[in-house]
């Protein structure tokens, strides 16, 4: 940990916005119907209709409260006192390969999602908010972004389920929620045979690229061109690995 005093604050914040969003739930609280996939078995998927509350725009209407509190006011205060978090506030962050602007109030939905499920509103743990804490500290303090790509392989297997090519190039088997996300996306990964809302043999294996990227915060100087990462963006890489099995 680097930063015992935003540790502190964001923790507390943390807690006292969970309160706030609890006490207002019955006011603020929006369902709405989804449609998306839900694993069957070791194979199958079927697509249908999900209840979720909407946090985000709970968050939203809870948002005036919580930036009116003590606990808010400490972690503003830590935050602009250190040099390096401060020049990521209010402006553009991200990459040559493009940026997004960051706000404050982006950190506290970070360590507030996990807290809040497809169904309700969980009790803080400390474990749980440590592990979120310290990805987005992480994340403030490096000069580095890592991208991860996933690519699935159609017809593929093996027992291992993470074949280590380098230490940026994996063969893996990709996690339920990852297929999800690839269905979700619209890329057919198994037979769809018959009903369009079920899918079944699900190809289980992707190659899986990491990369790092020099982090460009506000008018900083971009370091490196699009064009010096275009073997990632062409997927020359992956192609590699493709012809390498075939």
């Amino acid at each position: 940990m680097k930063n015992s005093k935003l540790y502190e604050s964001l923790l507390t914040l943390t807690q006292k916005s969970l309160d706030i969003i609890t006490k207002s739930i019955d006011k603020n609280l929006v369902i709405t119907t989804e449609s998306t996939w839900v694993k069957q078995n070791n194979d199958t998927y079927v697509r249908q209709d999900v209840k979720r509350p909407l946090w985000a725009i709970v968050l939203h209407k809870a948002k005036d409260e919580i930036t009116k509190t003590e606990e808010f006011a400490i972690f503003l205060e830590v935050t602009k006192s250190d040099q390096i978090i401060s020049s990521h506030l209010n402006t553009l962050v991200g990459t040559c390969m493009g940026r997004s602007r960051f706000e404050l109030f982006d950190l506290i939905f970070k360590t507030l999602f996990p807290f809040l499920t497809d169904t309700e509103i969980i009790g803080f743990d400390d474990s749980v908010f440590l592990t979120e804490y310290l990805k987005i500290e992480n994340a403030l303090y490096s000069n580095e972004i890592v991208f991860e790509r996933l690519t699935p392989l159609c017809g593929f297997f093996t027992d291992t389920t993470d074949f280590v090519l380098n230490e940026h190039l994996s063969i893996i088997k990709l996690s339920d929620n990852e297929i999800v996300d690839f269905l979700r996306l619209g890329i057919n990964i198994g037979d769809s045979f018959g009903p369009q809302n079920f899918i079944h043999n699900i190809h289980q294996f992707a190659i899986r690229l990491t990369y790092i990227l020099p982090k460009v915060i506000g008018d900083k100087e971009i370091e490196g061109t699009i064009e010096s990462q275009a073997p990632f963006v062409r997927g020359d890489i992956e192609q590699t690995v493709l012809n390498a099995l075939r």
